[in-house]
C-alpha cells in the first residue's frame, strides 16, 4: 500500500536552503518548501509502504547535517 506523509522539519539556522535542495533530488519526494512557523520546511513524500518511509526518515533525512528535529504526519488512506 502506498504511504504519502506530510514531515515538518526544523533546521539549524543557516541550513534550510541546503536541506531543501537537498530533499528535492529525491524521488520520492513530492513536493518541498521553506515555511514559516516553527518548523522551517514542509516535505511531503510518496514511499511504496511504511518501511520505505522509516528507512527515508530515519536513514536519510534525520542525519542530514542541520536538521535538528522531524515530525510526520502520515496521510489516511483515501477511501
Amino acid at each position: 500500500m502506498v504511504t504519502s506523509a506530510y514531515i515538518l522539519i526544523k533546521t539549524a539556522s543557516g541550513f534550510e536552503k541546503k536541506i531543501l535542495a537537498s530533499l528535492k533530488e529525491f524521488s520520492s519526494v513530492e513536493h518541498a518548501d521553506l515555511v514559516y512557523g516553527l518548523y522551517d520546511i514542509i516535505v511531503k513524500v510518496k514511499m511504496n509502504n511504511s518501511e520505505e518511509l522509516d528507512s527515508f526518515i530515519f536513514d536519510v533525512l534525520r542525519p542530514m547535517q542541520g536538521v535538528v528535529e522531524t515530525m510526520t504526519c502520515i496521510c489516511a488512506p483515501e477511501r
